[in-house]
């Protein structure tokens, strides 16, 4: 039984009951402050700095998930006032930790580089910088770059880049300013480079840029310092907050030269903006300026017309946007109004909202088990990015830990967060929240059996069900970032057994999307008509053909005609055709049968006329044509259905596969009138050869008839003597798949070496390539026709050189491309979709067109062959001389009857020949020197 749920955004409620709670997992001191700093997580253990309130002082504790102690008192100097180690900065290493520690002001080391393997035995002095008492070397700004651990130190003669490599010595790998006080910190890696702040010659700071062989200033300016130490790497390139020669703080980019570095854009020209919180989100940057102390959401592509406010808060007075984060695919931020209100805030990319109204002071955004926590009101509060779930820790369970005010000091082991707060005495120590534990309201959404894609407003709908939510086959939609979200839970039915709405047959119109769904068994709607507009509220029933609980109206067969919705649908009194005008119900306009079952289906919509399959007053499928007035039946057989379903207009009328009394189907013709509509040829006098795959190209209808078990190509202008075979294979071989690419007739076939992608040329038919098991699903898309073979994606642009599997470099996930579900082939752009398997589940895959290497011959090379169409036969019918004329010479001919039978062979004089034969319909196969022509011939 399938539970009621309410949805909000784009995740699905769920009620639950907390089990979580806070546990203070350290009391080090229990008389006075613990003195804890920088908690550091590393080999599954926490290392900090503490004080027991001991003569050991602020020394290297450790938390090993069950205890804390003390791995190493390190400043045992007598001699200092003040014997506290400090260890801080930690930072791992070549499978060591290393840290900055004091190891006695006289007798020891002072503030060093130290490490320990987690051991008390190996923690140690790894080197003594500055050697002279009561001097510190000092090193801190640790960073990984060109494999070695690399940091800010000090050696008496100046501050500078020092290097290690783990085994040697450390290096100085900078001496700016000749020698003396570079300073450099808030570096940022940027692969093989690193982006940093440092003071030039002319003694301000300026942003330089470290590779592994130099350090090179790239601004420079005398007055002020020319960087803030904020910004990001972006593009190759550095974007940051930086200053001119006035001293105002605007927004700077730079290209890694320092001719290309320069003032991107002043955006308070009043003032200083001063950029900050430089997050990459989308490919671009987005940041924090102020303009008049008034606090904006930025965003910059490192172009100035691509740098520009994205929001800010209409209050008249001071307003403090802060906390920038990326969490859930979004940004959010804290917003402190006017009423000296703090709020939490999210911007998706498109828009900005506010989340919820939270505490004071908020800081120390991390996320954990795809949990968002913070600090506010000096206590713990976590988020799923949604009003009702964000709120304090303490309230989602009974509080059996008290604290009184909690730093944003983190360390995170696997799902726990442990960090520092003060007890209630005042005191600190360490508490950890297992993020595991708190039972989430807003489940992901993991999703399998995706089908019926479908592209409306530059988003992917689709049927899916929900791995994590019991709500069954619902209808999800995917944006072009990839982001999955829920539309609509339609089927809520309490007593539906299977409450699936299976949401299928989409179909655009009038600025909605339409489809059938179904509602519910019992308080439902069945399978009835169904719109969207996008939004959740804009999901509803259009219409309920048959109300009776348990009776579908199921409109299916949908088809825009005379500027309204067409289908076919059930009203509980018949299946007919019904209109909709996107207002007012749906009008039956067909009531063929008296009132009985006419099930119209495969409508084709040809102008001001629509070929369609529907059951006449004999119970047998016949041909049909709806006009805006009228439908009138094409075909009548009392014993056998006429229409197959399937054929194509052609030339205002529609050639088809039908079947005359003696259920024999061959190739039909109709010119819109039931007089008009008969036995175009008999391709198979022997049996039925059911054409099918009907496809128009250079004025002709393509199609695969089927005579002796023998598929072959075929070709019709919708007359008796323009109806001919194309291609005769010469072994037992299944033709399938008929399509047209880059002005190629493209078909499958498979024999038995396998299955191949065939070109159908002058010479009958010409191989592409093997190709995977079982082709299908082929889907024309920007010049490439794609298609699934052997659960992998292939491509043709009709050539050798360009049929081949989609490289698996061109994915993403490699393995996407071994794994092509098929059949759900959709575009936005350049960009092709479908459905893969991933890890076991259903994914929306998708690759760019553009990113395939053309075949040159696709496009600049134009087949120099001889066409059927090029060689003439006279006199035609013939009695049995023939006379052929063309550009070139043929060698030999054969001849077959319909049945593919050869009944007369020869060489060939002069072009013309000689046959004796009954009177009927054959096929003329002429052998020439580069290629096989076949033509229809008539013997009288």
């Amino acid at each position: 039984m399938k539970k009621k749920y309410f949805f909000a955004l784009l995740t699905l409620f769920l009620s639950v009951t907390m089990t979580a709670q806070i546990e203070q997992v350290t009391d080090i001191n229990k008389t006075g402050d613990s003195g804890i700093g920088e908690p550091y997580a590393w080999n599954g253990v926490l290392y900090f700095e503490a004080d027991a309130g001991d003569k050991v002082a602020d020394e290297l504790y450790v938390y090993d998930g069950d205890s804390a102690y003390l791995l190493a008192d390190i400043n045992v100097d007598t001699a200092d006032n003040t014997p506290n180690s400090d260890p801080k900065y930690f930072i791992e290493f070549n499978g060591k930790l290393y840290f900055n520690a004091n190891g006695g002001d006289y007798t020891g080391s002072d503030q060093e580089l130290y490490e320990t393997d987690g051991t008390t035995e190996g923690t140690k002095l790894t080197y003594d910088f500055n050697i002279a008492a009561k001097k510190a070397g000092n090193p801190m700004e640790f960073f990984i770059f060109n494999g070695k651990l690399n940091m800010d130190a000090n050696n008496g003669a100046g501050t500078q880049i020092w290097s290690y490599d783990g085994e040697n010595d450390p290096v100085k790998i900078t001496n700016e300013r000749d020698g003396g006080y570079f300073t450099p910190y808030s570096p940022m890696v940027d692969g093989e480079q690193v982006w940093l702040k440092g003071i030039a010659s002319n003694s301000k700071y300026q942003l330089w840029k470290l590779t592994a062989d130099t350090i090179t200033a790239i601004t420079d300016n005398n007055s002020a310092s020319a960087y803030t130490g904020k910004g990001t790497p972006f593009n190759g390139g550095f974007i940051f907050a930086g200053s001119d020669e006035d001293k105002d703080t605007e927004l700077w980019f730079s290209d890694g030269t320092a001719e290309g570095t320069s003032l991107l854009l002043d955006i308070d020209t009043a003032s200083a903006s001063k950029p900050e919180q430089f997050i990459t989100y989308n490919d671009e940057v987005y940041f924090i300026a102020s303009i008049d102390s008034k606090s904006q959401l930025w965003v910059s592509n490192a172009t100035a017309d691509g740098t520009q406010v994205v929001y800010f808060s209409t209050d008249t007075i001071d307003v403090n946007i802060d906390n920038l984060t990326l969490y859930d695919d979004k940004l959010f931020f804290t917003l402190t109004t006017q009423e000296a209100k703090t709020e939490l805030w999210v911007f998706d990319g498109a828009t900005s909202s506010k989340v919820s109204t939270i505490g004071a002071s908020p800081k120390g955004f991390i996320e954990v088990d795809n949990l968002l926590f913070f600090i506010a009101d000096g206590k713990l509060w976590c988020t799923e990015g949604y009003e009702d779930v964000t709120q304090m820790v303490d309230s989602l369970f009974e509080v059996t830990t008290e604290y009184a005010s909690a730093a944003d000091e983190y360390a995170i082991i696997g799902t726990k967060l442990y960090f520092t707060a003060d007890d209630t005495s005042g005191y600190d120590d360490i508490y950890m929240i297992d993020a595991s534990t708190i039972e989430r309201k807003y489940t992901p959404i993991v999703l399998n059996d995706i089908k019926s894609l479908h592209v409306y407003n530059d988003e992917i709908y689709f049927e899916a069900e929900d791995q994590n939510n019991n709500i069954g086959d619902e209808l999800y939609k995917q944006a072009i970032d990839g982001t999955i979200s829920l539309v609509a839970d339609i089927n809520q039915d309490p007593d539906d057994s299977t409450p699936n709405s299976d949401p299928k047959y989409f179909i655009e119109f009038n600025g909605k999307l339409y489809f059938n769904a179904n509602g519910g068994d019992y308080t439902g709607s069945d399978q009835e008509l169904y719109e969207t507009d996008g939004t959740t509220e804009g999901t509803k029933l259009t219409y309920d053909f048959n109300t009776a609980a348990k009776k579908a109206g199921n409109p299916v067969e949908f088809f825009i005609f005379d500027g309204k919705l067409n289908m076919d649908a059930n009203d509980g009194a018949a299946t007919q055709i019904w209109s909709y005008d996107g207002e007012n119900d749906p009008i039956k306009i067909t009531d063929e049968r008296d009132g009985g079952y006419f099930t119209p289906y495969s409508p084709m919509v040809d102008g001001e006329q629509v070929w369609l399959k529907g059951i006449a007053s004999n119970s047998k499928y016949q041909l049909w044509k709806l006009t805006t007035d009228t439908i009138t039946a094409m075909t009548y057989n009392s014993s056998a259905n006429a229409y197959t379903g399937k054929g194509t207009p052609f030339n205002g009328g529609f050639i088809f596969a039908g079947s005359d009394e003696e259920k024999d189907t061959e190739l039909w013709y109709s010119d819109g009138t039931a007089e008009g509509t008969s036995l175009l040829l008999d391709i198979d006098t022997a049996a039925a050869s059911k054409p099918e795959q009907f496809i128009e190209f250079n004025d002709k209808v393509y199609f695969i008839a089927t005579i002796n078990g023998i598929s072959q190509v075929w070709e019709s202008d919708a007359t008796i003597e323009g109806t001919v075979a194309t291609y005769i294979p010469e072994d037992t071989i299944d033709i399938d798949n008929l399509n047209i690419i880059n002005n190629k007739v493209i078909f499958t076939a498979v024999d038995s070496t396998g299955y191949a992608l065939y070109k159908l040329s002058s010479e009958g038919a010409e191989i592409l390539a093997r190709v995977g098991d079982s082709p299908e699903d082929f889907y024309e898309h920007d010049g490439l026709l794609f298609f699934v073979a052997g659960d992998s994606l292939w491509y043709t642009e009709g050539t050798v050189a360009s049929t081949m599997a989609v490289p698996a470099e061109l994915f993403e996930d490699g393995a996407v491309a071994q794994n092509v579900d098929g059949g759900e082939f959709v575009s936005i752009g350049t960009v092709l979709y479908f459905v893969a398997e991933a890890d076991g589940l259903d994914v929306i895959a998708s690759i760019d067109a553009t990113d395939i290497e053309r075949d040159p011959e696709a496009s600049s090379i134009k087949e120099n062959e001889v066409t059927a169409e090029a060689v003439l036969l006279f006199p035609m019918p013939t009695t049995g001389s023939i006379t052929i004329t063309a550009d070139q010479s043929f060698s030999s001919y054969k001849v077959f009857d319909l049945s593919m039978k050869e009944v007369a062979a020869s060489k060939l004089d002069n072009n013309t020949l000689n046959v004796s034969l009954k009177q009927g319909i054959y096929i003329l196969q002429l052998q020439g020197t580069d290629s096989t022509i076949s033509k229809k011939i008539i013997i009288k």
